[in-house]
């Protein structure tokens, strides 16, 4: 998913989404690496990055950085 929606700017689908799938969420991803069913996300916070794993299937929202 996108990291926000333009028209309320609040960033809520990616993890409703998430939510209505029962699915693990990551979000703000800057980076992401596969590794068979685990993926490692470079998730940027205020004041830096955090890394983080997690299995698949799970939803990621991504900010235009990624690209």
């Amino acid at each position: 998913c996108g990291r926000q929606a333009i028209d309320g700017d609040t960033a809520q689908v990616g993890p409703q989404i998430a939510e209505k799938l029962h699915l693990p969420q990551v979000t703000y991803a800057a980076d992401i690496q596969k590794d068979g069913d685990t993926i490692t996300v470079k998730r940027m916070l205020e004041d830096g990055y955090m890394t983080i794993k997690v299995k698949t299937p799970c939803l990621i929202t991504c900010i235009k950085e990624l690209n």
